[in-house]
């Protein structure tokens, strides 16, 4: 029952022309149109078609449903319009994302016809929200939105639109899935699948409905699937299946959920009652009552079902009528929330119940909650079945219960079913109602929030003073909530103001409003802490001033008064109102006119009909045809579904399908494979491991220098090292890709100790992990330069006319990672075939393909043939990080002697892919502050290799060849080194090394023209450092020589087009008055800035040879076999006109014609050693070499045509005539006699008749001169504006002119120019790939990861390729167009600086030093540009001066090198060795006093004992004299039934039993009491490069530390600020707080008291996978607890993951289980208030290696630290130690990460208790007749201590 739509759709030979991409609702690429009869009616629309994500849709939800896929909508003898227009105007590159682009666009023709609800001609903006979820990663969305636009535009005829509208409303219920392949092909002819006939019985599904249970489905495993109609019939059926999965749209479970869903899927085969819950499921889709809608103009309520659709929602909104609402505002607000909420498909599924229903058992970060809160909405709620209906406000059922209750069983209990909304609330004339929402996000659309907010008031419009309020806020975390003290804030304030007849919206009010925010809020998630408490204070700000302005606005008897209101500033009006709509795409130009030609074709129609008619018998007036505007897609297959990639391929009869287990470490030996619960499984054919690979277990393929080259293995063998986590162990082969991917999470992976990994740049420096790849630049002196200039800056004074020019600066440049994120993830499918192997691999390599294929199964290269039509986008990923997928489907091939598919989810492919590489560079500039010329700059370049060299030769070298970029500077050093880190390699990304050179040069360029101010411009700076030119135009400078990699000689800038671009667009981009704009405009507005910037590119781009192949038919037909791979850049549709011009040359009267030409498959078979598709000059050399193949065509056949045409021609003489006298005028019509003539098609029979018998196959090499590099030129414009208090950006305009020499085919070209400039986008503006400290990725999907969507376009985009046909370097003078004008996107990085600047002039006033500094690191993510405005909340005022002081001092109160979480034994241990090194440490403890901390007993270890004595030998000798040995201590236990019985246990007789506070009061004897802050709750921090910032519940005022350490039950609150954990996927750990065990256990206990807390902690492992733990407390007693990966659901009744969640019932019967043949021991289940268990032990299995933060300026010490990683031990004891290596490390190395990385790598080895292998071994110990709780065995704390001295070299006394 867990299939999708898609696994269904993709199963059938002909229906995969619908893809899967990301296989969670994220990307669109999987869209089709689903239709059901009798569709909602919302208004005056009835949405019948409904454009869904396939990967989400159970196919089995979708009985009595049509489908219509891309098949169904494809005509027979042509595309449909839509699709027409996507192959004519270019909207397709690689193509996988467009059949879904298509559906999506057909479905709202479908239904709307080409007009919207109100009757209006759609706008481009209303066509983009119907894309709004569906991501392309390389058009850059301008034709695609064209290609649409094109159908409903005035100058477009409507019949085409007609067409497909016709075709999408003939869809019929029980229709049949066809494909319409033609028929040769035996494929059927309709694309419509009937889910109600054809789905069914495909799926083996059995109804086994009754007129009782609805609709039931049963599949032949057994698993059911219920549809009920009523609440009655679901009531029945969950009363029989409690433990059954409830669904409704699943786009929360498939999508938001998705690892979830996964992991439960997969574990359900160890346990009984998972695979109970997931044999089960509900949909809510047809419940009756759960539908509908309803409006009362008398009252103004909205009623509405929970199972409505978000877009029915929407829909509903927009039709009811204006008088619905109090203001159109609130419509709108209402829309414009909504609509940036997911995208359209998945608006089209998610209903409104599901939402909620996430956002209460879930804490899901939902919007819709947080709406409905701010709206005040009512809900209705079923509980049970015999219960009856229940209304309650939304937020009051949300937030039901005890916070630790279970939700999930309310949520499951309790059924939503209805919605009510009061739009219009009736008012007394002076009343009004104010409302307004709130969002920022990472990216425009489709992407969750940071923080949300709704706000509602009702102000008295004649006094100003609100009546009341109500002020939501959401996304943090946790259930969105009222915030109830802000708002008696607001209006006790605001009544306080209008009783003394002043201004009602003073700022006293605000501040007031503003400080109880701050107190009354603490967002549960601890990533991005600081911004997210900024946002909500800039949220209620915003809301202020336009309450504020509102009132103001609704009187004018008020705008005199001087006891209302005053006005508000003008400037401060761009945070109280909406900004301009931002419409992207709406004013769009593409230029690329050449002097030969007057217009352009349009389109493909076009130009191959002027092709075609080409009839020239002169190749010389042929020679115009390649440079014209061919569509990439101009046979139309990629549009309508056809085009086939590797994915697609139809298996072979026995084909298998793999997955790989993955490594939950980054690092450590692997001991042990534990296969047999995967192998149990059924569907599983094999577990390969690295022992079964034939040949070497290495799939490199590096260009770097052989030093640098490490293995890449397969699969990492027992006993070899992992390197990176997720790194492939072994791989799961199955019947199915899902039985696959199932049996590879139950394999178990054993680990020999633990190691820290090296993740990051400064790890990787710290450790000197080098990779070996280094490159160099140097010109002339550039530190005698820099000495002279930093001694001129620092002694000159420019004011007294002291001191020369020269200045010094110097600063730093930092990028992250970037995800290529090609839609077709990584796939290689190997068939065995009689001793050789047949690999498809989607690859930019076949030849790397081959050799590492026949290295990995120990064979010849001949026996491996590989082949590959397209790749759905590759960006240099599929270079070399498709080589060792290819070579374990291969080998598991070969093992099998079978098929083996391998295609990996998008998940996978992330975490194994690497990406580009992260970087970081400090600099040091001098400049001439009279001239604005770069006289020096020294740069250290770092980058981020990952754990092998693979490509990184090729960043590290191109970064150096292109540093300078257009800029002459005469002394320059620059050194490049790749570094090697535990991470998945770094390989080559489009514009490999070079962006990142951009950005550094770029960026001191910038940072130059900030210092110089008024007197140059950013531009002027750039343009007086472009290299010089002689006066014949050449560049008479060189670029630097680089030296180290690649020794490459100095390359001369020859061609300099740039100064001639730069003027072009500083004209044509109108970059003053913009300039002069973007200043009045920020003049203007205080909290919304504009910045514009302008930057060149010079990119140097090599070639290499290529080979082809051109068979001509007897037909005529040609076919075309070269080197190049096809992943979206076009190189057949250059490549045809490029053929078609060179075998023009033959000069007969009808040459080939485009439809002649066909392209052949890439294949090592035809075309052995074909390099790498990539350097964007691919297309280039492979028109070259085809070229040079048709020639070699055309010269073998002039000879046969010379001797045909003179046959003819003796044929027509006056000798071999009867009638003709041989004279002139002797022609039939008395004219000249004709002129014998031969076709193409007659030459080429003539060639291959037996006569002649020609050779037709023509091979050729292309091989480039030895000096074959050219430098390409553009620039780029870019206008942003930015919103000062979210952060957030709009790109306004970009204006983009590039050199593409004379292009071959402009149209390809100009897409290959926008593509590359919206990935660079995605670079410096969105694209955050976050990285655990531990190496986990965790944006691994479309869920954390986020590419740029079509909103996220510029409102105004104009490119244009300069006309330079001289160029003649490139092949018919064209130059590369894939990769340089990506470095063009470093002007939208440039001009939000400068918007930044702005907005700090702002804040720190004009003339501030304080105003350049700072660093927006790449990419500038809201966040980052918020923190980089400085926009903090002191600095929000009615004022709106610039320079205006903060009204609250945010500064830190606390000011300390290590800030310590938590004041209990280990807190306190640790103070007194920091105390003791010198450092200032501040104590920050929740409770109100250390006595309220904790009590109870401590058993102290020797090895405890030891750390306490090295720390302070006086604690030892106090704990020798207060301890006791031997000591029997009582306790009580509960006996199977229930009664109490009392036994005595003993401690083990070398351990020391005190008192907790004892110890705790000798303890805190020896910290100075300035360190201890009491009544100082952790809320969460912020790390920043130098320093961590801590925040405190209820508390204003914040510490900053260079060191954060969070103690033992800290751990808790610590940990979710450790690693940017996603939002909405559920908190690692449950949330801080109590639980009262004896409650949960015994609820007639619950006021029992508890004197003895739980002091220490052990673990106990039984088999695989299941865990628990045992832990002694106060006398002895015992604590059994079932491990369980979600805290919130340990006692839910159904089970949902794991044997921990069993039940209430459960939880007993199976501890019980666990020691019922265990004499004398039995478990009694109680906790103290004071410590959460759950909170300080239970973790996800995924996270076991988590212990600092990305910055390592957050670290844990203690338990909760060792739980992470498995170590057993006891946890005071364990934070003694930890508290001691700690300081030594400190001591060592200083305050900062580099002491958190040697106390991580030093600390982790030991482990204090037995490692018990099985529980067997655990009974056997008791068996023994042991007295004591337990056995224990220590190691020798004083050798582990020397161990870490001799390993990190401390001194001596330290010890």
């Amino acid at each position: 029952m867990s299939m999708s739509l898609n696994d269904y759709l993709r199963a059938q030979p002909f229906l995969r022309g619908t893809k899967n991409a990301c296989g969670e609702g994220g990307c669109g690429a999987c869209a089709v149109i689903i239709s059901r009869p009798g569709g909602q009616n919302i208004g005056s629309c009835t949405n019948n078609c409904l454009a869904v994500n396939s990967c989400l849709r159970p196919l089995a939800s979708l009985h009595g449903w049509s489908v219509k896929t891309i098949e169904g909508i494809r005509h027979k003898s042509q595309g449909a319009a839509l699709q027409q227009q996507f192959s004519r105007l270019n909207a397709s590159q690689c193509g996988f994302c467009t059949p879904g682009m298509v559906m999506s666009l057909s479905a709202q023709f479908a239904n709307d016809k080409g007009v919207d609800t109100k009757g209006r001609a759609f706008t481009k903006a209303s066509l983009a929200r119907s894309l709004d979820g569906n991501l392309c990663r390389c058009t850059g969305y301008r034709p695609i939105l064209d290609a649409a636009e094109s159908l409903v535009s005035p100058e477009e005829s409507i019949a085409d639109l007609e067409d497909v509208v016709e075709q999408l409303k003939c869809l019929k219920p029980t229709s049949c899935a066809h494909d319409s392949r033609s028929d040769r092909e035996g494929g059927p002819q309709n694309g419509s699948a009937g889910i109600q006939d054809d789905v069914c019985d495909s799926a083996a599904l059995n109804s086994c409905a009754s007129h009782f249970e609805g609709f039931c489905l049963e599949d032949k495993e057994g698993a059911r699937w219920y549809q009920p109609r009523d609440l009655a019939q679901f009531w029945s059926v969950l009363g029989r299946h409690p433990a059954a999965t409830v669904l409704c749209g699943n786009t929360g479970r498939s999508g938001v959920y998705k690892q979830d869903k996964e992991e439960d899927l997969a574990l359900a085969a160890l346990d009984e009652n998972l695979a109970l819950a997931n044999s089960v499921m509900v949909s809510l889709q047809d419940v009756v009552e759960l539908q509908g809608h309803s409006w009362d103009a008398a009252t103004g309520w909205l009623d509405i079902g929970a199972g409505l659709t978000l877009s029915e929602l929407l829909l509903l909104v927009g039709n009811l009528p204006e008088d619905a609402f109090s203001s159109h505002v609130l419509r709108d607000t209402i829309i414009s929330h909504l609509s940036r909420v997911a995208g359209t498909l998945v608006r089209n599924a998610g209903t409104l119940g599901g939402n909620l229903y996430m956002a209460k058992s879930k804490n899901f970060d939902s919007d819709l909650s947080t709406l409905l809160g701010g709206l005040e909405a009512v809900v209705h709620v079923v509980g049970g079945p015999r219960q009856k209906e229940e209304e309650l406000s939304w937020l009051e059922y949300l937030n039901q219960g005890n916070a630790h209750e279970n939700n999930v069983e309310t949520a499951r209990r309790d059924i939503l079913t209805r919605i009510r909304l009061r739009l219009k609330t009736p008012h007394t004339g002076t009343l009004s109602d104010v409302f307004q929402s709130y969002r920022a996000a990472l990216r425009k659309g489709n992407s969750h929030a940071f923080a949300n907010a709704a706000f509602r008031a009702s102000v008295n419009v004649a006094t100003g003073k609100l009546e009341n309020i109500c002020l939501c806020i959401g996304a943090l975390g946790m259930p969105a909530l009222r915030a109830i003290e802000t708002e008696k804030a607001w209006l006790q304030g605001s009544a306080e103001s209008v009783a003394v007849h002043e201004d009602a919206f003073e700022q006293a009010t605000l501040e007031a409003a503003l400080l109880a925010l701050r107190m009354e809020i603490a967002p549960a998630h601890k990533t991005r802490y600081r911004y997210r408490v900024d946002l909500l204070s800039s949220f209620l700000y915003k809301f202020f001033l336009y309450v504020k302005d509102r009132v103001f606005q609704a009187s004018p008897s008020l705008r005199s008064s001087t006891a209302a209101t005053s006005p508000l500033s003008a400037r401060l009006r761009s945070a109280a109102i909406a900004p301009e709509k931002h419409v992207a795409l709406a004013d769009t130009e593409q230029t690329y006119t050449r002097r030969w030609m007057e217009k352009v074709p349009q389109v493909s129609r076009d130009v191959q009909n002027d092709a075609n008619s080409s009839s020239s018998t002169s190749g010389g007036q042929n020679d115009h045809l390649p440079h014209v505007p061919l569509p990439k897609d101009y046979q139309g297959f990629q549009a309508s579904g056809e085009a086939e990639y590797v994915s697609d391929v139809l298996e072979r009869e026995g084909t298998v399908y793999a997955a790989y287990v993955k490594s939950p470490r980054s690092v450590g030996v692997l001991a042990d494979l534990r296969t047999a619960a995967a192998k149990a499984l059924p569907g599983v054919v094999y577990v390969l491991t690295a022992a079964d690979i034939p040949g070497s277990n290495d799939s490199a393929f590096s260009l770097g220098p052989p030093d640098s080259v490490a293995p890449d293995t397969v699969f990492v063998p027992l006993g070899g090292r992992v390197l990176f986590h997720s790194q492939p162990l072994a791989l799961v082969v199955g019947i199915s890709s899902e039985v696959a991917r199932r049996a590879a999470k139950l394999v178990e992976a054993v680990f020999e100790g633990f190691e820290a990994p090296i993740v990051s740049i400064g790890d990787a420096r710290e450790a000197r992990s080098l990779m070996g790849i280094r490159d160099c630049v140097k010109r002339g002196d550039a530190s005698s330069v820099l000495a002279a200039a930093r001694l001129e800056h620092e002694n000159g004074d420019p004011e007294s006319g002291l001191g020369g020019e020269l200045r010094f600066m110097e600063g730093k440049v930092r990028a992250g990672f970037q995800k290529h994120f090609y839609l077709e993830t990584h796939t290689a499918y190997a068939i065995p075939d009689e001793g050789r192997m047949l690999i498809y691999s989607s690859t930019q390599a076949p030849q790397a393909v081959q050799e590492v294929v026949a290295r990995v199964l120990g064979t010849p290269m001949n026996t491996v043939q590989v082949k590959m039509r397209r790749a759905g986008g590759a960006f240099g990923a599929k270079a070399t990080r498709n080589l060792p997928h290819a070579a374990a489907a291969a080998v598991a091939a070969k093992v099998l002697r079978r098929p083996v598919r391998l295609t990996l989810d998008r998940a996978t492919d992330m975490q194994l892919t690497g990406s580009r590489h992260a970087m970081e560079a400090d600099y040091a500039v001098a400049y001439n502050s009279a001239t604005g010329l770069i006289e020096a700059v020294k740069c250290e370049i770092w980058l981020n290799g990952g754990f092998c060299a693979d490509l990184s030769f090729t960043p590290c070298h191109d970064l150096a060849a292109n540093l300078e970029q257009a800029y002459f500077i005469p002394n320059f050093d620059a050194s490049i080194e790749v570094l090697r880190t535990n991470l998945p390699t770094s390989t080559a990304m489009r514009g490999p090394g070079v962006v990142q050179a951009s950005f550094i040069i770029e960026s001191i360029l910038d940072n130059v023209a900030a210092r110089l101010g008024s007197h140059f411009t950013p531009e002027e700076v750039r343009r007086v450092n472009f290299f010089r030119q002689d006066e014949k135009g050449e560049g008479a400078s060189s670029s630097m020589m680089s030296t180290g990699c690649l020794h490459m000689p100095a390359t001369p800038v020859s061609h300099f087009t740039l100064p001639i671009i730069w003027n072009k667009l500083t004209s044509s981009a109108n970059l003053e008055k913009r300039r002069e704009d973007a200043h009045s405009f920020n003049r203007a507005n205080r909290w919304r800035k504009r910045g514009v910037a302008m930057t060149p590119v010079k990119f140097l781009s090599s070639l290499m040879p290529m080979q082809a192949t051109v068979n001509a038919y007897p037909d005529g037909s040609i076919l075309i076999h070269h080197g190049g791979c096809e992943i979206g850049q076009g190189i057949h549709a250059k490549s045809a006109l490029v053929a078609l011009r060179a075998l023009a040359k033959v000069g007969v009267l009808a040459p080939p014609t485009l439809d002649m030409i066909q392209f052949a498959d890439t294949n090592t078979d035809i075309i052995p050693n074909g390099g790498f598709t990539a350097a964007s000059t691919t297309s280039e050399r492979a028109c070259a070499a085809i070229d040079a193949a048709c020639q070699e065509l055309v010269n073998r056949l002039k000879p046969l045509r010379d001797r045909l045409l003179r046959n003819k021609e003796n044929a027509l003489s006056p000798a071999n005539s009867l009638e003709g006298t041989g004279h002139d005028g002797d022609g039939p019509d008395g004219g000249d006699r004709p002129s014998p003539s031969i076709s193409w098609v007659e030459l080429i029979r003539s060639a291959l008749s037996f006569r002649e018998s020609m050779d037709l196959c023509c091979h050729a090499q292309w091989r480039p001169e030895p000096a074959s590099h050219y430098h390409n030129y553009g620039a780029g414009l870019s206008e942003v504006e930015i919103d000062v208090l979210t952060g957030e950006v709009v790109l306004r305009a970009a204006h983009l002119l590039y050199d593409c020499g004379k292009s071959i085919n402009p149209v390809v070209d100009l897409g290959q120019v926008e593509g590359a400039f919206v990935q660079g986008l995605g670079f410096f503006l969105m694209e955050e790939a976050l990285i655990a400290s531990d190496g986990v990725l965790q944006s691994p999907g479309t869920w954390d990861y986020k590419p740029p969507l079509l909103p996220d376009m510029p409102s105004e985009w104009k490119v244009a390729l300069l006309e330079n046909g001289n160029f003649d370097k490139g092949f018919l003078s064209s130059k590369a167009s894939g990769e340089p004008p990506l470095i063009l996107s470093t002007s939208a990085m440039m001009a939000v600086r400068h918007a930044v600047v702005a907005a700090r002039t702002e804040i720190f006033g004009v003339g501030s030093e304080a105003i350049n500094n700072f660093r927006l690191d790449a990419p500038a993510t809201p966040e980052r540009i918020h923190r980089a405005c400085a926009a903090s909340m002191g600095r929000l005022s009615l004022n709106g001066t610039a320079g205006e002081r903060a009204w609250l001092d945010e500064s830190p109160l606390h000011q300390v090198d290590v800030a310590v979480a938590g004041a209990g034994l280990g807190g306190l241990a640790l103070a007194i060795a920091l105390d003791k090194l010198g450092l200032s440490a501040g104590l920050f403890e929740r409770a109100a006093a250390l006595r309220d901390v904790s009590q109870g007993l401590v058993g102290v270890t020797p090895n405890g004992l030891r750390a306490l004595e090295l720390i302070d030998p006086r604690l030892k000798d106090f704990l020798m004299e207060r301890g006791k040995y031997n000591t029997e201590a009582f306790t009580k236990t509960v006996d199977e039934e229930g009664k109490i019985t009392e036994r005595y246990v003993q401690f083990e007789a070398n351990n020391v039993s005190i008192p907790w506070a004892d110890i705790q009061h000798s303890l805190a004897r020896l910290v100075p009491r300035s360190m201890i802050h009491c009544s100082h709750d952790f809320a969460g921090f912020d790390e920043c490069e130098d320093h961590v910032t801590i925040y405190f519940k209820n508390r204003v005022e914040t510490a900053r530390a260079a060191l954060l350490v969070g103690v033992d039950g800290l751990f808790s609150v610590v940990r979710k600020g450790l690693v940017p954990i996603p939002e909405g996927r559920g908190d690692e750990v449950c949330e801080s707080g109590h639980t009262n065990w004896n409650a949960i256990m015994n609820p007639g206990e619950a006021s029992l008291p508890y004197p003895h807390p739980v002091v220490s902690l052990t673990y106990q492992k039984e088999e695989p996978p299941r865990f628990f733990f045992m832990i002694e407390c106060g006398h002895g007693r015992i604590l059994w607890q079932v491990r369980v990966d979600d805290p919130g659901k340990a006692f839910t009744v159904a089970p949902k993951k794991g044997h921990g969640r069993l039940g209430l019932t459960g939880v007993k019967q199976r501890i019980l289980d666990l020691v019922k043949d265990v004499p004398d021991v039995q478990p009694y289940i109680a906790a103290t208030p004071e410590e959460n268990i759950f909170e300080r032990c239970l973790l996800f299995r995924k996270s076991l290696q988590r212990y600092s933060s990305p910055g390592r300026r957050v670290v844990l010490l203690g338990d909760a630290a060792h739980a992470m990683h498995s170590v057993r031990g006891q946890g005071a004891n364990m934070t003694f130690e930890d508290a001691h290596c700690l300081g030594l490390a400190l001591a060592a190395k200083g305050v900062g990460p580099a002491a958190v990385r040697v106390f991580e790598r030093a600390r982790i080895p030991r482990a204090n208790l037995v490692q018990w292998e099985s529980n067997t071994y655990y009974k056997r110990q008791f068996e023994k007749n042991t007295s004591h709780t337990w056995a224990l065995k220590f190691l020798n704390f004083q050798s582990y201590v020397a161990d870490f001295h001799k390993h990190e070299a401390l001194p001596a006394h330290l010890l």
